[in-house]
């Protein structure tokens, strides 16, 4: 039995509908603060075997340092496969293809530290 576990961006706290900066210091809603206050509890809580989706539906800004410090910055935290594993939805497609490439720098940066150590 697949189990499907959904995180619901705008339905975070006081709602990402209005994507912020990259970090808590530079404003609300900073991909920092998603990171940090949702989507690594969020991914913790995956039950093994589980369909895991990201739903952006609602938000009306994506904002590249957002989605690169919240999403990459998952990877570079050593959430690398779950990340990858990840389905997103009520993203457009330009939006998903930029979300893909900062998932797929940060797992080449990852890669190429493990290399190098």
């Amino acid at each position: 039995m697949n189990h499907e576990m959904v995180l619901n961006v705008v339905g975070c706290h006081k709602g990402f509908e209005f994507q912020g900066p990259r970090y808590r210091y530079l404003g609300d809603n900073s991909g920092e603060e998603f990171l940090e206050e949702f989507l690594l509890p969020w991914i913790g809580s995956i039950p093994e075997g589980a369909t895991a989706t990201v739903d952006f539906s609602g938000t009306k800004v994506f904002m590249p340092s957002f989605l690169d410090e919240a999403f990459g910055g998952a990877v570079r935290r050593g959430y690398g496969k779950a990340v990858s594993s990840l389905r997103f939805k009520g993203v457009d497609v330009e939006t998903l293809r930029d979300l893909k490439q900062y998932i797929s720098n940060a797992l080449a940066e990852d890669s190429s530290s493990l290399q190098s150590s």
